[in-house]
């Protein structure tokens, strides 16, 4: 299948151990937090992960949760991260959104593969 450079996908930026798990397809639900500038991600929204155009994925679904212990009580956790029991998503999320992060909104990307 060929990949085709798009300057409409948006880059997001991600951990190499996420990164390799979207690349594996056993990631399938990506975390965030609402800042202003991912507002306007809609569910067709074509990410393009780390700038690789071998990394793309269609967002399917959007959810907005009020705190991370209320999202990954309602969201397939081995979708985010299959490694990590819900404690240890917990502890990671935090690790990297803190408490001022949390308070903006967390958000989750339902993402599939994405082949022009």
């Amino acid at each position: 299948m060929k990949h085709h450079e798009n300057h409409n996908d948006r880059v997001i930026r991600i951990f190499k151990e996420f990164f390799d798990m979207l690349q594996a397809d056993v990631k399938t639900l990506e975390v965030r937090v609402l800042y202003h500038f991912m507002a306007n991600i809609k569910v067709g929204t074509i990410f393009r992960f780390n700038n690789d155009k071998n990394c793309r994925f269609k967002v399917t679904a959007i959810r907005v949760y009020g705190n991370f212990e209320e999202l990954l009580k309602n969201e397939d956790i081995k979708k985010i991260d299959p490694t990590r029991n819900f404690q240890q998503q917990l502890k990671s999320l935090r690790k990297i959104y803190p408490p001022e992060k949390e308070k903006i909104g967390p958000v989750i990307y339902e993402i599939e593969r994405f082949w022009e």
